[in-house]
């Protein structure tokens, strides 16, 4: 290998930088009033879907998608959904990526999208939270979302953090 090749593949597994961007209790507060809107009018949107178009639509919304979030409570984290089910976050004050899987499957007769978390605490509450099954409008209207991205950007499936983020950091993965 020569030293320019050598250069470029180390460049290219050159872990993500601390971010610049940190997102403001403020900015926070507006994502959850507009939160409530964007969940509202998905909710009218998809409530004459069959069970069959909603779960389509989750699975397309979620499948190979890397997803930065701000959730009250949580403060940002960053997602990978992989194709395969499997799933990876990278969680606010967390040493390690957080491993787990992802689906849609019926609870109390309504589609859902689910995730189950292995080894997940909640860096508030301290709390162990295992599973969670979210309602097809908080996934449809994004609208906690602060970023997305096709593909595993922050290379999530290869099961490290880049550094462990602070609750409100907002990464951004290299060259992007």
């Amino acid at each position: 290998m020569t030293f320019l090749a050598f250069l470029a593949a180390a460049a290219a597994q050159a872990p993500t930088t601390p971010p610049s961007a940190i997102l403001s209790f403020k900015e926070a507060g507006r994502i959850m009033v507009a939160a409530e809107k964007k969940q509202a009018d998905t909710r009218r949107r998809i409530r004459d879907l069959s069970d069959e178009q909603l779960t389509s639509e989750l699975r397309a919304a979620l499948s190979g998608k890397t997803k930065m979030v701000y959730q009250l409570g949580h403060g940002v984290y960053v997602e990978y959904t992989d194709p395969s089910g499997e799933l990876r976050m990278w969680y606010p004050r967390n040493q390690n990526v957080v491993k787990g899987s992802w689906g849609t499957r019926e609870v109390r007769g309504k589609v859902r999208a689910c995730f189950h978390y292995k080894e997940a605490v909640n860096p508030v509450t301290h709390v162990y939270e295992p599973t969670e099954c979210v309602a097809p409008e908080q996934t449809l209207s994004a609208a906690e979302v602060l970023q997305s991205w096709d593909g595993d950007v922050f290379r999530l499936m290869e099961n490290r953090v880049p550094y462990a983020k602070d609750l409100m950091d907002m990464p951004s993965p290299q060259g992007g």
